[in-house]
């Protein structure tokens, strides 16, 4: 991985991340040759380690196929369940 953002909004951007709303997570690839990833996960988790949310390709039965290079990945959730506060 090379680099991933989160902002609180589907559309991007510098948006804090809340309870009960959207997120949206960009995650830059490099990849040294084409490949198909059978999973690829999202996963918060609190300071002491404890699982908040996890989003896994393989649940939808989705494949993630990498062209050799620079590949970016978004993934959106449109309204996390987790305790009201504001995450970063």
């Amino acid at each position: 991985f090379e680099r991933i953002t989160l902002s609180g909004s589907l559309a991007g951007g510098n948006v804090p991340v809340r309870s009960g709303k959207p997120l949206r997570v960009d995650v830059t690839i490099r990849s040294d040759q084409p490949k198909v990833v059978e999973s690829m996960m999202v996963m918060l988790s609190d300071p002491s380690g404890n699982q908040l949310l996890k989003a896994d390709t393989v649940a939808l039965d989705q494949p993630v196929e990498l062209a050799e290079g620079e590949n970016t990945l978004t993934v959106n959730i449109h309204s996390i369940p987790l305790r009201p506060d504001v995450y970063t």
